[in-house]
């Protein structure tokens, strides 16, 4: 019987511990109350959790096991390789490849930028990047790479909490005491100091806001820091002195490019319509990496359905979303509706109206006349809009929003506004509008 209970465990320090306890007839509980442990620490340990050298030597002295326990850690250190892997057929970026590579070259002088904020759209590739550059240079960091999505932006799931995903990275690392007693600022401290001496690339995938970041930051010159977020996050880098990378859309080429990477020689030269829609499909689906490679997806699985036969279904603006998806969870309408959730109230409504503008651009005026706002309220507004990578900010006083963006706020309009009130904000434009202000856009 205690063979087969020893042969349940997930490690030789583990399977070895268990036989010393049944030997004494010891629980793994009332070892941890002798040891000095939670019995939940154990448990993680009994089920897998690489043993720190202190707590394999703690053990041996307890069981008098003369080192046996404590061979079987050695003065290994885990060297965590927890990088997803990176986007098949990437493509472009060129330019915020070589800004991330310039500040991994600068890593170890003194005053040195150790942290990179990958800010963008919902799917603008901000991920993609991150994973793409982090494989390239994960053998600079001999002792490890770690990632963890922080949930910032989720279907499924709030934001993680710093202190769970404190325990997450400290487990990981092979800390040396049980992490679970611990409050944030102390298990804050303890990742400082069991990072302080190693080099780790840390991913932090998917930021909800500044104050989620912060206490996950390694203190030490040795370690870089890569953070993706939906959400400007200047305070973060304001305040670790780090350098924010804005993504952007594809230009044609770029698009073009993924779209060959994605669907093959073989399948384009099969098109007839190929060569001339490309560019086209790339325009349709707003340069945006999810869009093309949803759009891809389609002509690959389907193919009697040809480029031209494709940006002709993209052309139908009603349709267009309902296009761009493949199920409920990859599609381009649901993870704007992940940003979308997050706002705040006005900033929605704002969003929505306007999404029922024809014009291409508007100004802060345009914007106060529309929301019956103070101008100063209208500022703040479109400020927030644009830091949330909802409304893109051209220079000077001129906004623009998305053309993929304004289709699923056009869809929200039909679903939360109230008819009367929407035309009583076009009222107001258009009398505005008509003394002049508006020579030739919003």
């Amino acid at each position: 019987m205690g063979g087969s209970r020893a042969r349940r465990a997930h490690t030789p320090f583990a399977a070895e511990l268990e036989r010393l306890l049944l030997r004494r007839g010891l629980s793994w509980r009332k070892f941890a109350d002798l040891a000095g442990y939670t019995p939940g620490w154990l448990s993680k340990i009994k089920h897998g959790t690489p043993p720190s050298v202190d707590f394999a030597r703690r053990c041996d002295e307890l069981l008098e096991a003369r080192g046996t326990l404590l061979a079987l850690v050695g003065s290994n250190v885990p060297r965590p390789a927890e990088l997803p892997a990176a986007v098949a057929g990437f493509v472009g970026r060129r330019g915020h490849l070589d800004q991330l590579d310039a500040l991994l070259a600068k890593l170890h002088r003194p005053g040195a930028s150790r942290i990179a904020v990958i800010e963008g759209a919902p799917g603008v590739g901000k991920t993609a990047l991150a994973l793409r550059w982090a494989h390239d240079v994960s053998h600079r960091f001999p002792d490890g790479q770690l990632f963890v999505d922080l949930g910032g932006f989720s279907h499924d799931r709030f934001p993680a909490a710093p202190e769970d995903v404190l325990e997450e990275l400290l487990l990981a690392l092979g800390s040396p005491v049980d992490v679970g007693p611990l409050d944030l600022t102390r298990r804050a401290a303890l990742l400082r100091s069991m990072l302080a001496d190693r080099e780790v690339l840390l991913v932090l995938d998917n930021a909800a806001d500044s104050d989620q970041v912060q206490p996950l930051l390694p203190g030490s010159g040795c370690c870089f820091v890569v953070v993706t977020s939906r959400r400007s996050l200047p305070a973060l880098a304001v305040r670790t002195h780090g350098e924010r990378l804005d993504v952007g859309r594809l230009t044609d080429a770029e698009g073009e490019e993924l779209l060959r990477e994605a669907l093959g020689k073989a399948r384009l030269d099969a098109d007839p319509s190929a060569q001339k829609g490309l560019t086209e499909l790339v325009r349709r689906c707003g340069h945006l990496p999810l869009a093309l490679r949803i759009a891809a997806e389609h002509l690959i699985t389907d193919p009697l359905l040809s480029v031209g036969d494709l940006v002709r279904h993209l052309d139908e603006e009603n349709n267009r979303l309902d296009v761009l998806a493949l199920d409920d969870q990859v599609a381009v309408r649901t993870v704007f509706s992940w940003s979308y959730r997050r706002l705040a109230d006005e900033e929605r409504r704002v969003l929505r109206l306007i999404s029922t503008l024809k014009c291409t651009e508007i100004t802060t005026a345009a914007v106060a006349v529309l929301a019956a706002v103070e101008y100063e309220q209208a500022q703040q507004l479109l400020y927030s809009l644009v830091c949330a990578h909802m409304l893109e900010h051209l220079g000077g006083d001129r906004y623009r929003l998305h053309e993929l963006l304004g289709l699923f706020a056009a869809e929200r309009v039909e679903q939360e506004d109230d008819r009367a009130q929407l035309a009583a904000a076009t009222a107001r434009l258009e009398q505005w509008s008509a003394l002049d202000r508006l020579p030739t856009h919003c």
